[in-house]
């Protein structure tokens, strides 16, 4: 089981459940019934190999679709077939229970239709289909959605060509309206399923407002209304972190196998090119405008790589067919090397492939938790395994577990209410974790993943730092360890992990988080020695997180030792240079050691990015008082107080030039 979506999403599909917005009900349904009718190994690979499987079809049509143009090419199948499943997103979702080796079947099938619509003109029969998949496209995914507007769009353009009588329009029309209904049919489903109540019932999609909010997604698109539509730099480099060396030699045969230069003039294979280019299109913009949350976790640009792997059928094919056998056999073998070499490295065992972190943290959570506790996790993952353990494998359905920053969401509490409604006692919607009676005095025990978050100040007295979950026994206050065993437990679990083989890098950033946040616990406790400890252990498990840097540098600066900390948060903006807070304490720390160009560059950068940052109008305020200013200084303190009244510098500044005579009014 990985990590992710994959425990909730093959929760709800062996339970034949409503997944998280918008509920999937074709993932659910085909997914589920695979993993149900495999013959062989547990439940977890089975869903593994139904994605696989979902992604072979996906791989068939492409290689048909070559063929239908004219020409038999099995080479270039053959490594067509390397090259997909080398390529970063594909190689990992084909191997882990997702939704989106689905969405590359979609577009699969697309172009195979448009291609059969344009090798034959006159039959109206792949457009029917064209419409039914775009009905389809409605209740899986929202990339579909937009894809489904390309089908619409794409046949508006082709009946427009054709001579077209009112009665005929409203024909067409007809049965376009008809299949395109039949294919949205399935979101039946998500009504239908929801009245028998499943375990797995994100969102109780049964009336017709719930129905509509799940669809649409609301709660989803409220949460991260911040990120959407709008470029994220940090954003954009993650989706660009997502091509793997696997992919590159993909990437440039695609590219020029979908610009058409050296590609047959077939009418299928033109029609599918031209549709491909704009699925390319689509699907970038929503990665990078619509959904650029998922690009760190790898969720973007499957659509992409199987165009991409249709332009590359395409130039292969070409080659092969115009080539002497002896060297395209020869340049199949040198491809076959150039695929595989950097793909097995870098897309076979991706680090997200490798099961091994999640039933490891998990089994540490639960093997501490008494009967009938209750679990509040920060972390989707362990809420997304735990749902898998519980669902699928039977495994402690006594113990509830609660995402806290889910908590204000009826949809996500509701299930639990269901099965515990001791659990929410005193709480109702739009209400966070203070209203949870649970949390106050209760004799339930209590689990508590990590120390920090905006909820931090709700957590119950008594929590120790006993890795991975701040646990306190049921009636009781638990005696806290030694911090140092948390560490030494958390450093042994490591190196037998990875002694073990297999989810090195997974499990570094899972351990590196889990040691940063002990570290934040320990310095909000005053002790900065066993934080400095804990922070030095993150770095050392994931170096290229900014975070542990960062803190390093907070601790040296609290020390005196200024030049130290500039040089650790030198690092952590080196690492993360679109994270802000690295930017404002190297802007910090300059100042106090008068590297004032240095200060004024990363002020500058600051306020290019938002010229309403406070933290940095207020530190350029300093910067212009030094160098005598005032008037400018002053304007710079009241707008950096306007925005927010308790920024430091700001205030302090602002206090100082009280007597200022041209200063301007205060805030």
């Amino acid at each position: 089981m990985t990590t992710l979506d994959a425990g909730e999403l093959g929760a709800a599909a062996f339970e034949q459940g409503i997944a998280h917005p918008p509920g999937f009900p074709i993932f659910t349904l085909v997914n589920g019934g695979l993993m149900r009718a495999l013959p062989f190994g547990d439940l977890a690979f089975r869903g593994a190999v139904a994605s696989g499987l979902v992604a072979a079809v996906c791989v068939a049509l492409l290689a048909r679709l070559a063929e239908r143009s004219g020409r038999t090419a099995p080479s270039a199948g053959i490594l067509t077939l390397l090259a997909l499943t080398c390529a970063g997103p594909f190689a990992l979702h084909a191997r882990t229970i997702e939704v989106y080796t689905g969405l590359g079947l979609f577009v699969a099938v697309l172009l195979s239709l448009r291609g059969l619509a344009a090798s034959a003109p006159g039959d109206g029969r792949p457009w029917l289909a064209l419409f039914f998949l775009s009905g389809l496209g409605l209740g899986h995914h929202p990339l579909c959605r937009l894809l489904s507007v390309l089908i619409l769009a794409g046949a508006f353009l082709n009946f427009r060509r054709s001579p077209l009588t009112w009665n005929v329009f409203i024909r067409r029309g007809g049965a376009a309206l008809a299949f395109v209904a039949l294919g949205a049919s399935t979101l039946l489903y998500l009504p239908l399923r929801a009245i028998t109540s499943p375990e797995r019932n994100w969102g109780d999609p049964s009336t017709l407002a719930a129905f509509m909010d799940h669809f649409s997604g609301a709660r989803i698109r409220a949460a991260f209304a911040e990120r959407m539509f709008s470029f994220d730099p940090q954003a954009f480099s993650d989706l660009l972190d997502t091509l793997t060396p696997g992919a590159f030699p993909l990437l440039a045969l695609g590219l020029v196998g979908l610009s058409g230069l050296f590609g047959t003039q077939d009418a299928t294979a033109r029609a599918a090119r031209g549709w491909a280019r704009w699925v390319l299109l689509i699907d970038g913009l929503y990665a990078v405008f619509i959904n650029p949350m998922g690009n760190a976790d790898g969720q973007n640009l499957l659509p992409t790589m199987v165009v991409m792997g249709f332009g590359a059928l395409e130039i292969l094919a070409v080659f092969e067919a115009r080539s002497p056998k002896v060297l395209a056999g020869l340049a199949g073998l040198a491809l076959s090397i150039v695929f595989l070499v950097p793909g097995v490295r870098e897309g076979l065992l991706h680090p997200q492939s490798a099961g091994r972190a999640l039933p490891q943290a998990l089994a540490r959570l639960t093997d501490k938790m008494p009967p009938r506790g209750v679990v509040f996790v920060s972390s989707d993952h362990l809420a997304s395994g735990a749902a898998f353990l519980q669902v699928v494998e039977g495994g402690r359905p006594d113990m509830a577990v609660v995402v806290r920053q889910h908590v204000w969401d009826e949809s996500s509490m509701r299930p639990i209410g269901r099965r515990r409604p001791e659990v929410l006692e005193g709480w109702s919607a739009g209400q966070g974790l203070g209203s949870l009676k649970i949390l106050d005095g209760s004799e339930y025990a209590i689990g508590w993943e990590w120390a920090r978050g905006v909820d931090e100040s709700e957590a119950p007295e008594g929590l120790n730092t006993d890795w991975p979950v701040l646990n306190r026994n049921a009636g009781q206050s638990a005696v806290s360890p030694p911090f140092a065993e948390s560490l030494t437990s958390l450093d042994e679990a490591f190196e037998r992990a990875s002694t073990s083989g297999g989810g090195d890098e997974a499990l570094a950033g899972l351990y590196g988080g889990f040691a940063l946040d002990l570290g934040l616990f320990e310095l909000r406790q005053g002790r900065r020695a066993t934080a400095s400890d804990a922070f030095v252990d993150a770095v050392r498990f994931d170096p290229d997180s900014s975070s542990p840097w960062s803190n390093l540098g907070v601790i040296a600066s609290l020390e005196g030792r200024f030049a130290e900390a500039l040089a650790l948060t030198r690092t952590a903006a080196q690492l993360e240079p679109h994270h802000r807070v690295p930017l404002v304490n190297v802007t910090r720390y300059a100042l106090t050691l008068g590297l004032r160009d240095e200060a004024q560059h990363a002020v500058d950068e600051l306020l290019e990015r938002d010229d309403r940052d406070a933290d940095a109008l207020g530190l350029r305020g300093v910067l212009r008082a030094q160098a005598a200013e005032m008037h400018s200084a002053a304007e710079d303190f009241s707008a950096a107080l306007k925005i927010d009244p308790n920024q430091p510098e700001a205030r302090a500044g602002w206090d100082k030039l009280r007597g200022y005579p041209s200063r301007t009014t205060p805030p």
